[in-house]
């Protein structure tokens, strides 16, 4: 489950995206989530925010677009509400939750026999 993440950072990282990887874009590389997430076997679900920011956004678009031209097309869930992380989980009632896809990968895992 990869809720509102950055996966891969460029040279105009912002500087909260600086404050986590450092001021050296040229080991933006090495510190990113690629290319080792592409050699994931297990199921994934990618999530963000309606009130994400559009670089955030992006940053899943991209990884879902890499990951299904890698034959691992991950489910993805747009969360709508903006109560906070409690909206996240479904504790809100909002039926816009992770809670579904969360239950759904569960149940992906435990057909695989993975723990």
């Amino acid at each position: 489950m990869l809720v509102s993440g950055i996966y891969r950072v460029g040279k105009e990282a912002s500087d909260s995206e600086k404050a986590y990887l450092g001021t050296d874009p040229t080991q933006y590389d090495s510190r990113s989530a690629f290319p080792g997430i592409l050699n994931v076997d297990v199921p994934i679900v990618l999530a963000w925010a309606a009130d994400d920011s559009s670089g955030l956004v992006a940053q899943g678009e991209t990884l879902k677009k890499t990951l299904c031209g890698a034959g691992h097309c991950p489910r993805g869930t747009l969360l709508r509400s903006r109560e906070g992380i409690a909206s996240a989980f479904g504790l809100d009632g909002s039926g816009e939750s992770l809670a579904e896809p969360t239950l759904l990968l569960v149940r992906q895992l435990e057909a695989r026999g993975l723990p």
